[in-house]
């Protein structure tokens, strides 16, 4: 295998690194959705990575897909030439023809399920160098991660430079916001963390408890979306984000995030 540019973990190498992540059911797929689509309008080359295995994200970008690295590494164990193709080519290759799907303004690689608790680590390394040798093709590599705290305490997130913690204007969802803190300070799950903050999501009425418990504890508020009926009617309709209109009250917030960040 002679791909350049990987660093241990399974996300590894990229220009930017960001990864999404909260509670379930704060909108953090919304966000990074929202994220990808104001940047790749900044010209940047995109490449998202759908973490979650419920895969909310690809139905967002209405990616009508079953190609998932998770599929892809199930039919590497139960088919033998499968295998022994990944012995004689760049598994870069292969996995971009089997398990990376084109969008209109990225490129979108689906986890799928998680890994079998049986003993497959061969396998599961050859993928982890494969994912490696694609990200570093792109200008910005965006993770949707899973609900909670999991990837973090598996470490698979350890090469990302941006994270952007999610909470609606639950105490919930703030709890698990200054979890993900003491876990990133801690220093065990994320080396190369440049830019760690709170984006407040749904905002409506008071987010005066919210913003104390940020303060309290030294989290920092990188900034607020609106409720947007918007994307409220996307959802429940079932339409991907592409529809959402450029006035739109939460992609306006999502670019002044990232403006205030100098991120494009």
């Amino acid at each position: 295998m002679t791909d350049k540019g990987y660093k241990d973990g399974i996300f590894p190498t990229s220009r930017l690194r960001i990864a999404v992540t909260g509670k379930g059911g704060v909108g953090k797929t919304i966000i990074s959705a929202l994220i990808s689509r104001v940047l790749s309008r900044q010209g940047r080359k995109i490449l998202l990575v759908d973490a979650d295995p419920a895969m909310g994200l690809s139905y967002i970008l209405g990616a009508e897909t079953d190609r998932s690295v998770g599929s892809f590494r199930d039919r590497v164990i139960s088919e033998p030439q499968l295998k022994r193709e990944l012995g004689s080519v760049r598994i870069k290759d292969v996995l971009i023809r089997e398990a990376l799907v084109k969008l209109h303004d990225a490129e979108l690689l689906i986890m799928g399920k998680e890994e079998s608790s049986e003993c497959y680590c061969g396998v599961n390394s050859v993928l982890k160098y494969g994912i490696g040798s694609i990200a570093s093709d792109y200008d910005v590599m965006l993770i949707d991660c899973e609900a909670g705290l999991e990837q973090i305490h598996r470490r698979v997130l350890n090469t990302v430079d941006t994270l952007f913690v999610v909470t609606d204007m639950s105490v919930r969802g703030m709890k698990t916001a200054i979890q993900i803190k003491k876990i990133v300070e801690s220093g065990s799950a994320i080396e190369d963390c440049q830019r760690f903050g709170l984006i407040l999501n749904r905002m409506k009425g008071d987010a005066a408890p919210l913003l104390t418990m940020a303060e309290e504890v030294g989290l920092e508020v990188f900034g607020s979306i609106p409720e947007d009926d918007h994307v409220t009617s996307l959802d429940r309709e079932g339409l991907p984000i592409d529809n959402l209109s450029e006035m739109s009250s939460s992609l306006g917030a999502v670019r002044r995030i990232l403006s205030s960040l100098n991120l494009f």
